[in-house]
């Protein structure tokens, strides 16, 4: 039996949790059949398999300048007239005239594309479940938005207050109209539950295909963060820094004598934003590790005013290579 997809990402771009659950659901004997949005990105293409994707393009200008109209266009149209979810419905209500599907499932992080869900469970009588992997109430400030306004700091509040309220009415507007929610965590569960009592936790997992135990001999301990540093006010390394500092200062850590070396890979990514770095706070964790460098009196390989302007030459490019600070004690 199948089963209709409609999120907001899909591999190949970064999107592992329905990624994983059509690969899944395909072993465990459904169809699963996604709808999604074109999305220039390559970092989750080994998910893709062999689940049939329609994909809905909704950014088509190659230049710079164009493609900053063209979002402002786009972003007007969906405001006011909910363009990208409409469009989103056209293309699903193709796939659902052919009939057999069992449901309707959405996977959203903001709000987009609920509506487009609820239209089409609703026109073909079919049961809706939503599944939210990250809710606006989660973050500290506007990181759930990826551009930012770019107009005054006053005016800027005050549109971010406006479209903050929107995604909130519309998603929780679809969230009544669900017969299931399923969402990652306790607390998740606990917030959506206020809007729909069928609620159910299912955390996030991971590959074992991929992810297994090894034992790897070595002389240096690594500490090791695989996620997206999105704000300081949501993910702050300074402590592990302080920390680190002060049991060097009190004596109760040996760094190594030979320099080790400390990297930072950049990733911009579609969701985080669109043709521009996450600046703050990767700027915050070099001046962090330049910081931690200074106060081991050592020299740094890169200087740090050298490797931001590389950074700012480098910025289209949606992957940035390996900057290497050279650093005793620390990597």
């Amino acid at each position: 039996m199948k089963i209709l997809i409609l999120c907001d990402m899909f591999p190949p771009a970064f999107g592992p949790r329905m990624g994983y659950l059509c690969k899944y659901m395909k072993r465990a004997g459904w169809k699963p059949v996604v709808v999604t949005e074109q999305i220039n990105d390559n970092t989750f293409s080994f998910l893709k398999e062999e689940t049939p994707v329609t994909y809905v393009n909704f950014f088509r200008c190659k230049r710079k300048i164009l493609q900053k109209l063209e979002w402002i266009y786009i972003f007007i149209l969906d405001y006011f007239f909910h363009y990208k979810d409409k469009k989103m419905a056209k293309a699903a209500s193709r796939l659902l005239e052919e009939g057999e599907y069992a449901g309707v499932l959405c996977s959203s992080y903001r709000a987009f594309p609920l509506p487009a869900a609820r239209y089409v469970a609703e026109k073909y009588h079919l049961p809706l479940v939503i599944d939210l992997r990250d809710i606006v109430e989660q973050y500290a400030s506007n990181e759930y938005i990826a551009h930012s306004f770019h107009t005054f700091p006053w005016l800027d509040r005050k549109i971010t207050a406006i479209f903050r309220q929107k995604l909130l009415r519309d998603r929780n507007n679809a969230l009544a109209k669900a017969d299931q929610v399923t969402t990652i965590s306790p607390w998740h569960v606990k917030e959506l539950q206020t809007y729909n009592p069928n609620t159910e936790l299912i955390y996030n997992g991971y590959d074992p295909e991929i992810f297994y135990p090894e034992r790897h001999q070595t002389s240096q301990f690594v500490i090791t963060y695989t996620g997206r540093l999105i704000s300081l006010a949501t993910r702050d390394p300074r402590l592990l820094f302080e920390a680190v500092s002060r049991l060097d200062r009190e004596k109760l850590i040996d760094p190594v004598p030979n320099p080790m070396v400390c990297r930072c890979r950049i990733k911009s990514d579609h969701h985080a934003s669109r043709n521009r770095l996450p600046s703050r706070p990767v700027y915050g964790l070099l001046r962090l590790c330049t910081r931690f460098r200074d106060s081991r009196r050592v020299k740094p390989q890169f200087h740090f005013a050298a490797t931001r302007q590389y950074l700012r030459i480098r910025r289209a490019e949606r992957i940035h290579d390996y900057q290497t600070f050279r650093v005793n004690g620390c990597r």
